[in-house]
């Protein structure tokens, strides 16, 4: 996390964490999520992008 996202989360309304499908890491964005709200920062969701086709692989597992 760089320190000017610290920065700036803790003096905006809120924060959205945007994540790549596949390729970020849950703890990744689990720690990320803790460091902001102990700069409080008021966090409000996450975004999943580059999922054109996306299929989370739970759900992948289940349906084959």
């Amino acid at each position: 996390l760089h320190l000017d996202s610290v920065f700036l989360a803790s003096r905006v309304d809120g924060v959205i964490l945007v994540v790549k499908a596949e390729t970020t890491q849950v703890d990744v964005g689990l720690t990320i999520k803790k460091r902001l709200e102990e700069v409080g920062a008021h966090f409000l969701g996450v975004v999943v992008n580059k999922t054109q086709n996306y299929i989370p692989k739970a759900l992948r597992q289940l349906l084959s």
